[in-house]
């Protein structure tokens, strides 16, 4: 931020009246000029010492083209900032330096968030948007991060041109074996399918599935069905129980057979899914319990296929309360 010179200043021993007025005049209009000049090198400084692990000086390009901005320039993928799930910064800050390591350090991490992104406007904090990285794909001389927006100031915050801080916050390292939620749903009204149909990864083979307070309008039984490219399979592969019978009366593997309005608000199951990337078995079982009275269940099966399942279903006639939590376990 440079803040412009004044011009020269009146003398009233060498200067005519009307030159001494005219520089009077220019002086006055030059210092209120300066003032947001001030204000924004002084919000600069204020960003600087609020600091992060990294602090870099960026400016706004408004275009949604995915390409290289140009040298110390980012932009969204989206003309509603805060709806855009990529950002393609360039590998140098304003005024050259190159950052490329800083990326390249950023995108390392193991961790499905990589760090955060706080980009606020240089002359006005109140403008601002936190993102989260997941990702990026190949570009040449700039970095095009795959983002989801976790918060902003407002639908867009920022206009062509601005002046930008952007902070990086390093995420940490996941290790094998660590659990992670990926999805959760809330049931709020009567439903009968709950659809997790496309959240498994690669990096998970294996997934936990919590589901607390379960309850149907009346006795009904809860299936589960895999998904394959996001698309649920029924019919006659799914096998249970330590003969293999093919369950092919319900074209599902049955998680229990007897939930009702009165137990099934104290359910408590937890159903476990192995194998997910593998192309060949499937395993599955559950374990808990569906209420005093019911008593414990506890089934075991698994599905014959030739792909990796990218998520499943859950379905029970009317289902009018309970949470599902799904975990991963990465490889």
């Amino acid at each position: 931020m440079i803040v412009d010179e004044l011009p020269p200043a009146p003398d009233p021993a060498t200067d005519s009246p009307t030159e001494f007025s005219a520089k009077a005049a220019a002086s006055v209009l030059a210092q209120k000029a300066m003032v947001p000049q001030i204000n924004a090198a002084l919000g600069a400084m204020s960003m600087f010492a609020a600091g992060g692990a990294y602090a870099f000086q960026y400016a706004f390009d408004s275009s949604t083209v995915n390409a290289d901005p140009g040298i110390g320039k980012l932009r969204l993928g989206s003309a509603t900032q805060n709806a855009t799930t990529a950002l393609r910064i360039d590998n140098a800050m304003s005024g050259g330096a190159d950052l490329s390591q800083v990326w390249a350090d950023l995108l390392a991490v193991t961790s499905s968030v990589k760090g955060s992104l706080r980009i606020v406007k240089a002359s006005d904090v109140s403008k601002w948007m936190v993102l989260d990285v997941t990702g990026s794909t190949a570009a040449t001389g700039y970095c095009n991060l795959s983002v989801s927006v976790r918060a902003a100031s407002a639908a867009n915050p920022f206009v062509n041109g601005d002046a930008l801080m952007v902070y990086v916050q390093r995420a940490g390292d996941v290790s094998s074996g660590a659990q992670i939620k990926v999805a959760e749903a809330t049931i709020t009204s009567t439903v009968s399918l709950i659809n997790f149909l496309d959240i498994f990864r690669p990096d998970c083979n294996k997934y936990i599935i919590e589901c607390e307070g379960i309850a149907p309008s009346a006795n009904e039984t809860l299936f589960l069905r895999l998904a394959f490219g996001g698309v649920v399979v029924t019919g006659s592969f799914y096998f249970s129980g330590p003969a293999g019978s093919s369950m092919t009366a319900s074209g599902a593997f049955v998680i229990s057979g007897s939930i009702n309005a009165t137990n099934g608000k104290n359910s408590a199951m937890t159903i476990e899914i192995r194998n997910t990337n593998a192309a060949a078995f499937k395993s599955i079982s559950a374990r808990g319990c569906v209420g005093a009275s019911n008593g414990g269940i506890a089934q075991e099966g698994y599905l014959n296929s030739s792909a990796a399942a990218s998520g499943f279903q859950l379905s029970a006639a009317n289902m009018t309360a309970g949470t599902v939590r799904v975990y991963g376990i990465l490889n």
